[in-house]
């Protein structure tokens, strides 16, 4: 579970828009960067997109490793 917050970065993995090399979708997927008052770091995936194809491009183009997403 996570406590207060003291670090949240925030990174739009897919959206409306469509903004080269990025693929856009219907929904909106975001990928959440945390890290509480304790040091301990977490990342959420919140996605409402319609199509994992574009979701994936754009993790891919984006460089980030979702492997320890809780």
């Amino acid at each position: 579970m996570i406590g207060q917050v003291r670090e949240l970065k925030i990174t739009t993995l897919a959206e409306n828009s469509v903004v080269p090399p990025y693929l856009g979708q219907w929904g909106l997927s975001l990928l959440l960067e945390l890290v509480d008052v304790k040091g301990n770091n977490s990342k959420i995936v919140f996605d409402t997109g319609i199509h994992k194809e574009s979701l994936l491009h754009n993790i891919k183009e984006l460089k980030k490793d979702l492997g320890d997403v809780d």
